[in-house]
């Protein structure tokens, strides 16, 4: 069975201090700083990671390698208000993408997409989201 990895962004990141963050903590382990190829836009108190083509737009997070993945993700898609198979009406949707980590391994890692409409001014061009993130 292969590993398992997931790649976060806003607030389940280490430095956000959120509480849903001690499931990576007891299910996972941190691989390091990462970044996805997608568009960072400021929701409300959280992060919103949506696609692009673009090479340039880059996401910064952290890669976790999942040791329970079943139920490391489970909480994590409860928490992210998706569901398994994904719904349309849900918030985000958990799908594997390509991510990398900042000595330049290319992982495939699950990455929550948000599916819902989002507005350009609330971009968050450096893509980086910080607990202090605000418009």
């Amino acid at each position: 069975m292969g590993r398992t990895y997931l790649f976060v962004y806003g607030t389940l990141k280490s430095d956000f201090g959120h509480e849903m963050h001690k499931h990576l903590e007891m299910g996972g382990q941190l691989l390091g700083q990462a970044s996805c190829r997608g568009k960072l836009y400021l929701i409300d108190w959280y992060p919103a990671l949506i696609p692009s083509s673009d090479r340039s737009d880059q996401v910064h997070g952290e890669v976790y390698e999942l040791l329970q993945p079943e139920l490391t993700l489970a909480i994590l898609d409860q928490y992210e208000a998706t569901s398994d198979p994904p719904n349309e009406k849900d918030e985000y949707r958990r799908q594997k993408h390509e991510v990398s980590l900042e000595n330049g391994t290319k992982l495939q890692a699950w990455v929550y997409w948000y599916q819902q409409s989002v507005h350009e001014d609330r971009r968050i061009h450096s893509g980086i989201f910080l607990p202090s993130t605000s418009f």
